[in-house]
């Protein structure tokens, strides 16, 4: 049998652009990722639907992420930055404790972002 060859991937030129997000969370209480996760990702689907959530492609980067000092990075498309500025500003509550959410600063690589917004971490 042969052996598998991997997957090519595609040229950098062809690659969909990406931004990163760091977004301070200012609440009564500490909450957890899985719950600033799933708020936001309520609120862009409450905006913009299903279909455009998908567009948008978030993710959040858990390994960057600073839940002592409720700072998250999210990764998402780079069409979709006014669209993840409305849903992050129109989260105003996490589980039973009331949260504002502010972007620190957006950049289009991780490098770029830790340098300019995050160095203090």
């Amino acid at each position: 049998m042969r052996a598998r060859k991997k997957p090519r991937l595609l040229p950098k030129v062809l690659r969909e652009k990406r931004r990163y997000a760091a977004v301070k969370v200012f609440s009564e209480k500490s909450v957890k990722k899985e719950d600033v996760e799933s708020a936001i990702m309520h609120s862009l689907v409450d905006i913009a639907g299903e279909i455009n959530t998908a567009i948008a492609n978030v993710k959040f980067l858990k390994e960057l992420c600073k839940e002592e000092k409720q700072i998250y990075v999210i990764r998402f498309s780079h069409s979709a930055k006014e669209l993840l500025h409305a849903a992050i500003a129109l989260v105003n509550r996490i589980g039973d404790s009331k949260v504002a959410m502010r972007i620190i600063g957006v950049s289009g690589t991780i490098k770029a972002l830790k340098r300019k917004f995050l160095k203090e971490l």
